[in-house]
């Protein structure tokens, strides 16, 4: 095969070597030389030698240097430093606050005009301005009863005592005084204190071996004329010293007085014979007082006086419950409700201007 014949094929291989030839030259500079050491390479960083160009020169420039102490302590926020900041950016708020409402002052003096549609047929306010009105300055009558209905509530606090019945016991036990009686008094009287309480407490009192202290629970059922109060006191004569057994019966036979004769009334209904009897005794005695022309004293130590009986009528209203009793199945009693039946029917035939009842 001639040469001359394929010489399209030979130019086409030469021109492919002679490229492959110039990219391998092309790219060899990039591989490292042979024979390049590690010990011509520099791990230094990159510095201005003095032939680089000023730019890191500070030649006829302002620095501004500031000290920053890294040990200095950081100022708490409520440090007085912290404090004059924040008092005076709150001067700050206040004066701009104080200039907008002085602008919004000086807009109002500024000449406006404005029309309000008015119904012809309403001359006067309109409830809300009226219920507004009020509210801002109610009338003087009611701002007086307010100011009463204040000291009121306040007295009635002052009053209370907020003592319990167990407090009470304690404390009357322990001082028995007059006064401190006078108090309990005033705190059942206020309802503060129910019944059973008070007559427990009364019952303690005089169920005591002092007699200060048993005159002071007498003084206390004697200051509440009741049915509770003449039982307790019949029930406890047996435990009462001299003086304050004597002081009992002054306060029993005080039962005899007009505004007290209807309590009496009560007692004789009682289911305890011994306090039945009890009362059948002090109307006799309260009779034989009237006869004598005698006073009726109220026991009462701190002095009200002694009490004489006007009229023999008073004890008038006793007779239907007497007769009731003179039919009772106890003996003893019906034998003195029949006899303080017949002393009452005597006392008002003698008597001028009274109608015995016929038995």
């Amino acid at each position: 095969m001639n040469w001359q014949e394929n010489k399209l094929e030979i130019s086409v291989i030469m021109g492919l070597g002679i490229t492959l030839f110039g990219l391998f030259s092309l790219f060899r500079p990039m591989s490292a030389p042979h024979g390049f050491g590690a010990k011509d390479i520099a791990y230094e960083m990159a510095r201005p030698n003095s032939f680089t160009p000023g730019e890191y020169d500070l030649s006829q420039r302002e620095i501004d240097r500031r000290y920053i102490n890294p040990f200095e302590k950081v100022e708490a926020p409520g440090s007085t430093n912290t404090k004059k900041a924040a008092t005076a950016a709150t001067k700050k708020t206040d004066a701009k606050k104080a200039k907008d409402k002085k602008t919004q002052a000086n807009n109002k003096k500024k000449p406006t005009s404005t029309v309000n549609v008015v119904d012809g047929r309403k001359n006067t306010l309109s409830d809300s301005e009226e219920q507004k009105t009020a509210a801002i300055n109610p009338p003087v009558n009611q701002q007086n009863q307010n100011n009463n209905n204040t000291d009121k509530n306040a007295k009635d606090d002052q009053k209370k005592d907020g003592r319990s019945p167990d407090q009470w016991r304690a404390l009357l036990l322990a001082e028995p005084t007059y006064e401190n009686m006078k108090a309990l008094m005033a705190a059942y009287a206020d309802k503060q204190i129910d019944d059973g309480n008070f007559y427990k407490i009364i019952q303690s009192l005089l169920e005591n071996q002092n007699a200060q202290t048993q005159n002071v629970g007498l003084y206390g059922a004697q200051s509440f004329p009741s049915v509770q109060s003449f039982s307790l006191i019949v029930k406890s004569e047996d435990v009462l010293s001299g003086n304050s057994k004597k002081f009992a019966e002054e306060i029993l036979l005080g039962y005899n007085q007009p505004q007290s004769i209807a309590i009496l009334g009560q007692v004789l209904r009682s289911n305890e014979d011994a306090i039945v009897m009890k009362a059948g005794d002090v109307i006799l005695a309260g009779i034989q007082k009237y006869k004598n022309g005698e006073s009726i004293s109220e026991g009462n130590r701190t002095t009200r006086g002694d009490v004489k009986i006007r009229s023999a009528s008073q004890y008038s209203v006793l007779i239907p419950i007497l007769q009731q009793l003179s039919t009772n199945q106890n003996t003893s009693v019906s034998q003195l409700a029949g006899s303080v039946l017949s002393q009452i029917q005597s006392l008002l035939a003698s008597s001028p201007g009274t109608t015995p009842t016929p038995t």
